[in-house]
């Protein structure tokens, strides 16, 4: 068993909605790309589910302390590749509530882009 999906989806009003909308046109995209690529793999789903991923606009998350309150860290928008960077972002976040110089340039992730 894998996990196949594609980068993608609908905006849904509610967690509750996420199988809402657009669902069959996801699953034939998936299907084809499926049987154009992974050959000999059953291009029906056994299991079909759908996920949930926040974005900021721009794609790129917020790494950043809260405005008004140095010592809150904020870690959001990281659309579904949080666990992944999750040893290093959490390096990054303790490091600047604790007021250490970031090991990374933080200027593309601060808050500040939507405020």
């Amino acid at each position: 068993m894998f996990k196949f999906c594609p980068f993608s989806g609908v905006d849904i009003p509610s967690p509750e909605q996420r199988d809402r909308g657009g669902v069959a046109q996801l699953k034939d995209q998936v299907s084809t790309c499926v049987q154009k690529y992974l050959k000999g793999v059953s291009s029906e789903p056994s299991i079909y589910e759908g996920c949930i991923f926040t974005m900021t606009p721009d794609e790129d998350p917020i790494l950043d302390t809260h405005p008004s309150y140095p010592n809150i860290a904020i870690g959001a928008g990281f659309s579904g590749h949080g666990f992944k960077l999750s040893p290093v972002v959490g390096k990054l976040l303790s490091q600047l509530v604790q007021g250490i110089p970031p090991s990374f340039d933080m200027e593309p992730f601060k808050i500040k882009r939507f405020i």
